[in-house]
């Protein structure tokens, strides 16, 4: 089961290799890559979350083996999304990421859901999971915020009716 995991948590980079080596990355490759980030953490974020509802329904136990899996892909991809946009595209110019976050709140709702998603990626080790106990289970409650979070997505331009 952590091999199909590991299967589709890396699908989406084997999908952008080959879109990047047959330059197929359009006409803006940024906002390409940007959205691949964001939409490869988003969906298997809510894989992730799909795994105890699957197993509860089908009865195969085994599925439960890929849940973490999924889900620290979903945190990969969520940071390979924020690079993107911090760095890459604003070069890390926080003027600008300022302004930004003013005129487009999406970007704050989307840098919130990855600042809930650290910890939990951080805490998804066997270890934490022994020193925190039942805290544990607590604390990664907050995933449903994070994909919660992670659907809000900036709304689409409203026509004027009016030609320019």
């Amino acid at each position: 089961m952590r091999g199909l995991a590991w299967a589709g948590g890396l699908a989406p980079l084997a999908v952008l290799a080959v879109r990047f080596g047959r330059d197929r990355l359009g006409v803006n490759p940024i906002e390409t890559l940007l959205h691949w980030g964001g939409l490869s953490g988003l969906i298997l974020l809510l894989a992730a979350l799909s795994i105890s509802p699957l197993r509860r329904a089908t009865g195969v136990n085994e599925l439960i083996k890929a849940r973490r899996t999924l889900g620290l892909f979903a945190f990969f991809y969520a940071v390979l999304h924020f690079l993107t946009y911090a760095v890459v595209d604003q070069g890390l110019a926080m003027g600008f990421i300022i302004e930004d976050i003013k005129e487009r709140p999406y970007i704050l709702v989307g840098t919130t859901a990855l600042l809930i998603l650290t910890p939990l990626a951080l805490t998804s080790t066997r270890g934490w999971i022994r020193r925190l106990g039942r805290n544990w289970a607590r604390l990664h409650r907050w995933v449903y915020v994070a994909a919660a979070l992670g659907v809000v997505r900036k709304s689409p331009r409203r026509h004027s009716g009016r030609i320019s």
